[in-house]
């Protein structure tokens, strides 16, 4: 069997060099790779396109791609098993276990672990570093609320059976932090807690344009979130367990402005029912049989951001769809970089749409795709400085709504 630790060793020197020499043609491999294995998904959470689309857009990743993945493995370290779709589902699950531990690649998956096939559980325990597992309640009524078409009682035994099975895999709970759930974190938190996890990550609600959710953000009730923040931060310390949540809501709470955002929650009225879902779902495969639909795109920023250094995805790594369009990342999926379907990977990472974002990065100032990147956010990027992060909190702003 090859041994592939000194030729990745190599590259990640390479890569290292480069971005010292801030260069924007590169000589080294991505050693961090995010594929998208499926964008089918068997729930329809109330924050995502899925709750309306259902799987009306959905596929699998081509053997053709996979075949060419394959060329860039032998240089990876790490593989990211998942897009917009449960990775749990693609087909060839196990065959991508398989070959990421014949090439020595380390692997990290964001699951809602609805599905664990007993005969993954090795394969999972020697391949994978760290499973972050969705779930954004504490308990079967929180949970079915939110990720609508799942079973808390499925969740929870798989959950317990992973950590019993797989001691040595990093488990972290990912958390949409919204208004439906933020006054019930640190109740999250010891959820987590009693079932093993070793971290929970609170992250952004990312606004839809279509469900027109903008008053679920938490941008709007800043210091009652950053009241509940603190509750699970505090929950945590006594739990044993470490919480992550955007660096805005670390400040101290306004008091004056607290009692009105409580309220303004209070208020709030669940929409999410099975008849809003269908109607939605209803006018939404009706606008894409005229090929009227398509998903709105955020407004550009005018606003400039300066930054130094470079992103550690656009330096080091790089995302593929389920189609093997290739992007900067999973956050940048729709300005591409080209096709792995039908082009050479060379020609994709060393294209002029990849040399130009390197560039950008390089000349001090953020590209407009980066507003609300939560490793920013959360300042976990290792070569990037970013100046103004305030103005990464703002509410997306949409070109349309979404349904007229």
């Amino acid at each position: 069997m090859a041994d592939y630790q000194e030729q990745k060793e190599k590259n990640r020197g390479l890569a290292e060099a480069e971005i010292r020499q801030q260069k924007t043609v590169f000589s080294h491999f991505p050693d961090v790779l995010q594929i998208e294995l499926t964008n089918y998904c068997n729930a329809r959470c109330i924050m995502c396109h899925h709750y309306y689309e259902g799987n009306a857009r959905s596929g699998h990743l081509s053997e053709n791609v996979k075949h060419k993945v394959k060329e860039i493995l032998p240089f990876c370290s790490l593989v990211l098993l998942n897009g917009y779709g449960e990775p749990f589902l693609a087909p060839d699950f196990t065959e991508w276990m398989e070959l990421l531990k014949a090439y020595q690649v380390k692997a990290m998956a964001t699951t809602n672990l609805s599905v664990l096939k007993e005969e993954w559980i090795p394969l999972i325990r020697e391949v994978f570093q760290q499973v972050n597992i969705s779930c954004d309640g504490y308990d079967a009524a929180s949970y079915e609320k939110i990720r609508q078409g799942l079973c808390f009682e499925i969740f929870t035994e798989n959950v317990r059976r992973l950590r019993g099975a797989a001691r040595n895999v990093r488990m972290s709970m990912s958390v949409v932090a919204m208004a439906w759930n933020i006054r019930n974190a640190a109740e999250i938190v010891g959820f987590a807690a009693s079932l093993g996890f070793d971290e929970v990550r609170f992250g952004r609600l990312g606004v839809n344009a279509y469900l027109q959710n903008y008053a679920e953000d938490l941008i709007h009730y800043e210091d009652a979130a950053r009241k509940y923040f603190k509750e699970a931060a505090e929950a945590a310390q006594s739990l044993g367990i470490q919480v992550v949540f955007p660096m805005n809501y670390h400040l101290p709470v306004n008091g004056a402005a607290l009692a009105e955002q409580e309220e303004a929650l209070e208020s709030l009225v669940f929409p999410y029912t099975k008849g809003y879902r269908d109607s939605l779902e209803a006018d939404c495969r009706d606008r894409m049989e005229k090929g009227t639909f398509h998903r709105p795109k955020g407004r550009a920023r005018t606003e400039k951001i300066g930054c130094r250094g470079i992103c550690d995805w656009v330096a080091r790594g790089i995302y593929l769809d389920r189609c093997g369009k290739a992007a900067t990342c999973c956050e940048n999926s729709q300005s591409q970089y080209g096709d792995l379907a039908d082009m050479e990977f060379g020609r994709i990472w060393n294209g002029q749409a990849a040399q130009e974002v390197r560039r950008k990065f390089y000349q001090g100032s953020l590209p407009d795709f980066c507003f609300h990147c939560p490793f920013i956010i959360n300042q976990e990027l290792s070569y990037l400085e970013v100046d103004n992060k305030k103005a990464l909190f703002v509410a997306e702003d949409y070109e349309e709504n979404g349904r007229g």
